[in-house]
Parts: C-alpha cells; structure tokens; sequence
C-alpha cells in the first residue's frame, strides 16, 4: 500500500470521526438549550436579584448591542439561578421582585409576581 492511499484513508477516518462528533455535540446542546424532555418542569417560589445583559464585542466601542438577557433568581433552598430571557421578559423585571418561576433546565418558562 503507497504512502498517498495510506494519507487519504487517514483523512477519510479522521473526517468520519470530526463529523460523528459535531453530530454528538450538536444533539447535546439542543438538549441543554431545550431543557430536554426528561427535565422536570418546575416551579418555585423565587427571587429576582440580578439582572444583566451580554454585550457584543463590537469593534466600533460606541455602537454596543446586548447578545442576551439574562435574570439571576434566588430560588427558596437552593441558591441562585441564572436564566436567558427575552429583551421584553428582561425589562419587565426588576430587583427585589418577588414570584413563582417555572423554568425546566436551563429554560426559563415564566415568572408570576406574588
């Protein structure tokens, strides 16, 4: 067997195995993103006690535009909980607000005053 039909069988397995693990990864994700369905969907009496949103590395410093949302929840007994919301969600809350919070995984689902 030549050196050059011993390269392409290499790179032939090589592609294989990058491709088979973008796949995993890909699914992994969707499954952390979507909180999966063998998540329990859970609510809870929760906190709001921070707020933040992501800013893009914009190469122009004065033109800057949030990535993401995101609201930090003291949830009773367990700590905190970081969850990404909508701009809406996100300007709706403020520190200090007090509710029940259904989320499942890492999915926020909704936040009801009370």
């Amino acid at each position: 067997m030549s050196f050059s039909k011993i390269l392409v069988l290499f790179i032939t397995i090589a592609c294989i195995l990058l491709f088979i693990a973008i796949i995993n990864s890909a699914r992994h994700m969707e499954h952390l993103n979507h909180g999966g369905s063998e998540l329990l969907r859970r609510t809870v009496e929760a906190e709001v006690v921070a707020k933040r949103a992501a800013q893009s590395a914009a190469s122009d410093y004065r033109t800057t535009t949030p990535e993401g949302y995101y609201i930090t929840f003291r949830v009773e007994g367990e700590g905190p909980v970081e969850l990404p919301v909508s701009a809406a969600q996100y300007g709706h809350m403020v520190e200090g607000d007090r509710g029940r919070l259904t989320f499942q995984g890492t999915q926020y689902l909704s936040f009801q005053l009370g």
